[in-house]
């Protein structure tokens, strides 16, 4: 017989003070479960059946977070439970989150579970902050992260963006579900943004926003495969861009069925000066699309009274950013039927 598998540590959130109601805001005993996981050298964090309402909550290097059929992490609607102060600030937009890491390792999500941001119009409205601020919380946002597993479970209902990935390498995401279609406005499905060693399959992605978001505000995303998904969206299923600074290098896209995408399917974008080079697109079934390829090569040319960071440095307010046209090459098309 094989040497039997050392099975990881359990650390219970029940048995840090987690109750399950759907009622106690149960953010410091998942922390402190997380905590003492990350502290014993790593293992497994589990989520048992029931209701678990929760502000930001931060994921460290080890941890696997497993979730039990019929157990929930709810995002709380109160604005006060999503702070920045320990978060780095994000890249684009706001830094609130749901979940978030930052400079980790080995992290993964697992399990039959649902992580449920509850993020609807009524409860995060948009720029309700102050002096106008958009401060709804992303439902995930990690940085800087290697070695990230999201395996089964369904994410559903962000205020905001749904999965955020900035500077993430070695990245499998398989047999997840994102219920994202109509809660609120802006929810995106995955946006990995210079993330490299990616790869996304055997998924269901229903988006309002961009569904599987290529970004590169600073960083190329490089060496992505999404494959055999099933993948709606308002507004694009597959999405390079619009952040392009530092472009897409070496993605393949295959087997996926694309449907009910009224302003479009594919989008290819390079407009902050950034190269695309080496994407491949076969086998793809599109049902009920807008443009079902639309690929653009530009420069934004926008002008600000402020900076936004594309990636080029403002030398003077009243001029446009200054990124410059980039590439685009080596795109192949191939097997796809639009409707």
């Amino acid at each position: 017989a094989g040497a039997e598998t050392a099975r990881p540590r359990v650390f219970n959130i029940k048995d840090y003070g987690a109750i399950g109601d759907g009622v106690a805001l149960e953010t410091e005993a998942i922390q402190k479960t997380i905590d003492a996981c990350h502290a014993a050298g790593g293992g497994m964090v589990l989520v048992p059946a029931g209701d678990f309402v929760s502000g930001t909550i931060q994921l460290k290097s080890n941890v696997t977070l497993s979730f039990d059929y019929g157990a929930s992490l709810l995002g709380s609607q109160d604005q006060k439970d999503y702070p920045t102060e320990q978060l780095r600030p994000a890249r684009e937009g706001n830094s609130e989150c749901f979940l978030y890491a930052e400079d980790a390792n080995n992290i993964r999500l697992e399990g039959l579970g649902v992580i449920d941001g509850r993020g609807s119009r009524e409860a995060f409205p948009k720029r309700s902050g102050p002096g106008g601020r958009d401060n709804r919380p992303r439902l995930l946002r990690f940085e800087n992260c290697e070695n990230l597993t999201f395996s089964g479970m369904t994410y559903k209902n962000p205020a905001f963006w749904g999965i955020h990935l900035v500077d993430c390498k070695d990245v499998h995401i398989t047999a997840v579900t994102l219920q994202m279609r109509d809660n609120n406005s802006n929810n995106d499905g995955f946006d990995l943004d210079g993330c490299e060693n990616v790869l996304l399959e055997n998924s269901e992605i229903h988006s309002h926003d961009d569904a599987i978001c290529l970004k590169s505000s600073k960083n190329p995303c490089r060496n992505i495969v999404v494959r055999n998904c099933n993948v709606s969206s308002i507004t694009a299923a597959l999405k390079f861009g619009t952040s392009s600074s530092g472009g897409f290098i070496d993605v393949d896209v295959s087997n996926c069925h694309f449907f009910d995408c009224p302003m479009g399917a594919i989008k290819l974008q390079i407009v902050d000066g950034g190269h695309m080079e080496n994407v491949n697109i076969s086998r793809i079934v599109m049902d009920n699309v807008g443009s079902p390829i639309f690929i653009r090569l530009a420069n934004r040319g926008r002008i600000y009274t402020k900076n936004t960071y594309t990636g080029t440095k403002l030398l003077n307010a009243k001029e446009s950013e200054g990124a410059g046209v980039g590439s685009i090459k080596g795109i192949r098309i191939s097997d796809v039927v639009a409707q």
